[in-house]
Formats: structure tokens, sequence, C-alpha cells
């Protein structure tokens, strides 16, 4: 049996490339259609969607640290100043 003529190699090639170009096609029609099979896509659009909500959810939280650290100061000198005149009146109180 003698090597392959070069028609039979041509045809063998053909074949070979359409087979190829088939894979392609369905890697290609699978990657288009990867979103819509996943199981998560609900959730990870939901995911997306929530960052402007946690964003904003952490500005707010950082902002009320901050008024409560102004309150606690406020309150916390309010309460020296108290103290202070409570001790004086006390003091007054019994001669010292």
């Amino acid at each position: 049996m003698g090597s392959p003529s070069l028609y039979e190699e041509i045809h063998s090639i053909r074949e070979d490339m359409s087979k190829v170009l088939g894979r392609v096609t369905t890697i290609e029609t699978l990657v288009s259609t990867e979103a819509a099979r996943c199981p998560y896509r609900e959730t990870i659009a939901k995911a997306a969607n929530n960052k402007t909500r946690l964003d904003n959810l952490e500005r707010d939280v950082t902002t009320m640290r901050i008024q409560v650290a102004r309150i606690g100061a406020l309150y916390g000198g309010l309460s020296g100043i108290g103290g202070a005149i409570i001790t004086a009146v006390v003091m007054r109180g019994r001669g010292l």
C-alpha cells in the first residue's frame, strides 16, 4: 500500500478543519451562554447591585460613629464639670 495521494491528504485536512470549526462553534456558544447557565447568576447580580447600598451603609455607620464620639466627648466634659460643681458645693457645705 502506498502513501496517500495529495487529494486524500487535502480531504483529510478538510475533515479535520471541519471538526475543529464545529468544536470552536460549540465553545463560542458555551461561552456566550455561560451567564444564563450559571446557577449563581442571580446571587452574583444581587451582590453587584448591593455595592452602592453597602457603600451607603458604611458611610452612615462612619457618620454615626463620629456623632457618638462627639456626644461622648461632650457629655464626658459636662460630667467632669458637673462633678467639679458638686464637689465644690459639698466642700463649701462642710466648710472646707
